[in-house]
């Protein structure tokens, strides 16, 4: 995996991370793996396809994507009848969707040409069968740690 593809992923990350939950991270950490399973049971996937193809996951327990959510909504002055319902999962899909433009705009200027999906939520079971070498970076804030993992390359 290319640095320059790889690179704006991760800055995206950090970046929308901190402004889109308005606290400050704690931590983070990077390094690679052989795998794209994630082992948490709320997972976003967003794909890549075009000059460079390949899928970034977002991933975070249950307790904290509410606690997430809940944050936002409080943030925005609204809140959600259900604990996990349908305002809490666009909150938490929203984080995803900050992260994709982000991106799409540093590969604009960067001339690399390709489409980003739109992020839904995936099984986790989906991605444990994909053996690709992949980058993670956990970003840990006061209340939740967001295991991102991306799988990025050129197409042939």
């Amino acid at each position: 995996m290319k640095e320059r593809y790889l690179e704006p992923i991760l800055e995206a990350a950090q970046y929308v991370s901190n402004e889109y939950f308005k606290m400050e991270i704690e931590r983070t950490h990077k390094k690679l793996e052989k795998t794209l399973a994630i082992n948490k049971e709320v997972v976003i996937g967003i794909g890549v396809q075009g000059a460079i193809k390949g899928l970034v996951l977002i991933g975070v327990s249950k307790r904290e994507a509410i606690k997430l959510a809940q944050h936002v909504l409080k943030d925005k002055g609204w809140e959600d009848d259900e604990e996990w319902g349908d305002l809490s999962q666009s909150a938490l899909l929203e984080f995803g969707n900050e992260l994709a433009a982000w991106v799409m705009k540093v590969y604009d200027q960067e001339d690399i040409k390709c489409f980003i999906s739109t992020p839904r939520f995936i099984d986790s079971d989906q991605v444990r069968q994909f053996h690709q070498e992949c980058v993670r970076l956990d970003v840990t804030n006061k209340i939740a740690e967001i295991v991102i993992k991306v799988h990025i390359k050129e197409e042939k």
